[in-house]
């Protein structure tokens, strides 16, 4: 299971979180970027469920793990 903006969903392992949003039934309408790692409109703030730290990434390259809370940073 992911946690997306707080809310439970169980996902394939191996997609990304870009991928993982989208499968849980969100629609990108705007800040989705390039899709490919080279703009960064997709950063999104993350963190495992036991750790006290939060990790920084892109969406379209982070693969998703067990027990991630996910929350995307406003597109500016």
């Amino acid at each position: 299971p992911v946690y997306i903006m707080g809310k439970k969903y169980i996902v394939p392992e191996t997609i990304t979180i870009q991928k993982a949003i989208e499968y849980a039934g969100y629609k990108f309408i705007r800040a989705c970027g390039c899709r490919g790692g080279i703009c960064g409109a997709c950063g999104t703030v993350y963190r495992i469920y036991g750790d006290y730290r939060l990790n920084f990434g892109l969406a379209c390259q982070t693969v998703v793990q067990e027990n991630m809370y996910i929350a995307q940073i406003p597109f500016y």
